[in-house]
């Protein structure tokens, strides 16, 4: 059986405004004697391109590539569903391919293939891996490392606002010393600034006797 010529523009075109008519594409493609594939191709073409992506002799695809040697519509599809759904891998556009109907009878790609082609074709979509967070560290011997814990906006009796700040030993479960900064504002109360709460560990809470016991509480207003 002679294989039918491609269509021309003009039956294109045909496909794109019978269907904005209302017709089936089944209809259509009888009319013009080519498979209800084709149909739904040119169809969708005209749908995301327009009538220039109609006139075009030849639709875009890599000559070669991870997916060049399926079908055409296979790089297309996969392309369209993962801008669909950016967030899906391809174990999961593969599904997507399985299911979709333009692909009925046609060979899919595995879920491999389907990576490198995501590599190629939009690099910009992929979900880039997060390094987990680094663990945060632990103590094992007495002052190896001192916790720090801060109450903000505590409303005084005075009418004064105050964050009081306390260092902890975790290690002997004692804390070192409580250190209160004023913290009014004329409209409010401030946060700390990082370096007053590291003035705070490395200077006004001296490090006790070797028996740990506990400081006496400090008390600043700045």
């Amino acid at each position: 059986m002679a294989r039918r010529p491609n269509l021309t523009v003009a039956e294109r075109e045909a496909i794109y405004h019978g269907k904005l008519r209302g017709r089936r594409l089944r209809d259509l493609a009888e009319e013009l004697s080519c498979s209800l594939v084709c149909a739904r191709k040119w169809w969708r073409v005209s749908r995301y391109q327009g009538l220039e992506g109609l006139r075009r002799s030849r639709q875009k695809r890599p000559k070669t590539g991870a997916l060049s040697r399926f079908d055409p519509l296979v790089a297309e599809r996969a392309l369209y569903w993962k801008r669909w759904h950016p967030k899906r891998g391809p174990t999961r556009i593969r599904v997507d391919l399985e299911k979709d109907s333009v692909l009925d009878g046609l060979v899919l790609p595995k879920r491999t293939a389907l990576a490198d082609f995501f590599r190629q074709a939009c690099p910009e979509l992929l979900q880039r891996r997060q390094r987990r967070p680094a663990a945060p560290p632990t103590a094992r011997h007495v002052h190896e490392l001192w916790q720090m814990d801060g109450k903000e906006g505590i409303r005084l009796a005075d009418g004064m606002i105050a964050t009081v700040l306390e260092v902890r030993e975790p290690v002997a479960c004692v804390s070192l010393g409580a250190i209160a900064h004023a913290v009014q504002t004329a409209k409010a109360w401030r946060k700390l600034s990082l370096r007053e709460v590291q003035a705070d560990s490395s200077e006004r809470v001296a490090p006790p006797d070797p028996i740990c016991t506990l400081t006496a509480i400090t008390l600043t207003s700045i």
